[in-house]
């Protein structure tokens, strides 16, 4: 049996983070922007490229707030050449019929693709990331998913200006169960940015995707050195998805939430019908709203973090933060017993 690395790997329920004394005295006064590659955000939220989270109108908010977001490649071919044509980013997989749809876009005025399947670290992504990378220099390329720093740095040697980090954390991703496969979420965030760091690349941006629960989660993940977070879960019940709004038993209205390696988002692709085992289930989410509201609470959340460790932005949260490990009890006793 060989381990890939004998330290304890974590995730974000393994580990609090220790107050340190805060000079703050407002928490208005605390600066959430952040560059994520060649992207400068004013928060670092990114909603995720899911067929029932990020459409135009999802992308439209994100960026009216100062976010981002690649909308989903799950689309027929013309629909993402329009999508194109307007300037919103867009998202291919692999293969021939993906560089085709990459190059037309580019050629509509396209300057973001994100480059997104399940195992990231693959000849296939490597072969793709360079075919787009001839088709322009100036594009911004974001790819993924990777977990560990071997594999990140692959795509970076291969072109790309942004990592997605993260296998298997996502909320009704089910990669770890039903291939053995995965990386607790914290510890490869922690993993990727210090290999950029230490390779000097600290112009290539991370983005901690999947698994993101609260604001403490994203607090954590910024301080050990994501740029910024990629939220699906969290924000599929609000209006501005593309999922449609559903009653469901009598019990209120409902918008579906489903894992891009769901059999529902499989079987619903254009033309495609899918024998793969579903490593992704499909549920649906009760209707939140707009998403505006569930983000301005993160980003409350964010800063009171933020605060309690004595930070005025992102990088001096990363110089302060000290983290403890805690027990299962410790877990419990932190969660809200009312």
């Amino acid at each position: 049996m060989q381990f890939y690395n004998n330290a304890e790997q974590l995730t974000c329920d393994d580990v609090l983070m220790v107050p340190r004394y805060s000079p703050i005295k407002t928490r208005e006064g605390i600066d959430l922007s952040t560059k994520v590659g060649p992207l400068q955000l004013d928060i670092p939220i990114i909603s995720a490229n899911m067929d029932t989270v990020t459409g135009p109108k999802m992308f439209d908010a994100m960026r009216s707030i100062g976010g981002w977001g690649w909308l989903h490649r799950f689309e027929e071919d013309e629909v993402r050449e329009k999508w194109a044509v307007a300037k919103y980013p867009i998202t291919i997989g692999i293969g021939l019929k993906e560089l085709e749809l990459a190059k037309e876009c580019i050629n509509q005025g396209c300057n973001h693709i994100c480059i997104d399947i399940a195992h990231g670290d693959s000849e296939h992504m490597i072969d793709t990331i360079k075919e787009v990378r001839r088709l322009s220099r100036d594009i911004v390329i974001c790819a993924g998913n990777v977990c560990t720093e071997v594999g990140a740095l692959r795509l970076v040697d291969a072109g790309i200006d942004i990592v997605k980090g993260g296998v298997g954390p996502g909320a009704n991703c089910s990669t770890r169960s039903v291939t053995g496969h995965g990386y607790p979420q914290l510890s490869a965030i922690e993993n990727i940015a210090n290999a950029l760091s230490f390779r000097k690349m600290n112009h290539v941006g991370l983005i901690a995707d999947g698994g993101i629960r609260t604001s403490g989660d994203i607090v954590k993940y910024l301080a050990v050195g994501a740029d910024a977070v990629m939220i699906g879960r969290l924000f599929a019940g609000t209006e501005e998805t593309p999922a449609p709004i559903v009653p469901r038993n009598g019990s209120g209205l409902f918008k579906e939430y489903r894992g891009m390696a769901s059999s529902s988002a499989q079987n619903s692709r254009p033309g495609k019908f899918s024998s793969r085992t579903p490593e992704g289930i499909s549920t649906y989410i009760p209707y939140q709203g707009s998403v505006l509201t569930i983000i301005e609470n993160l980003l409350g959340g964010i800063r009171s973090g933020l605060s309690y460790s004595g930070a005025f932005n992102i990088q001096e949260l990363r110089e302060n933060a000290l983290f403890v490990r805690v027990t299962p009890l410790s877990l419990a006793e932190s969660n809200t017993r009312g």
